[in-house]
């Protein structure tokens, strides 16, 4: 039972962290006016990755977040932060 919990409490915990990178993620692409179809374009990606990198299902790799970082002019510590709380 208190495993269940405990796991249960983790699992919240992960998903309001992945949450705030999704947010910052999407909130930059918006700010530079982009489209996930134009940012896939400029990443050589498709369109349905970049969805997934957005909703968190991907974490990409470190030449995209390079990439990323460039054409949003936001570091990549910034997009790919997580909440401290």
């Amino acid at each position: 039972m208190c495993q269940s919990i405990i796991r249960w409490i983790f699992l919240i915990s992960l998903t309001e962290k992945e949450s705030d990178m999704r947010k910052n993620l999407k909130e930059a692409r918006q700010k530079a006016g982009m489209t996930q179809r134009e940012v896939a374009e400029k990443l050589g990606i498709q369109e349905r990755y970049y969805r997934f990198l957005e909703s968190g299902a991907r974490d990409g790799n470190f030449k995209m977040w390079d990439t990323l970082e460039d054409l949003f002019g936001v570091h990549q510590r910034i997009l790919r932060e997580l909440s401290s709380d």
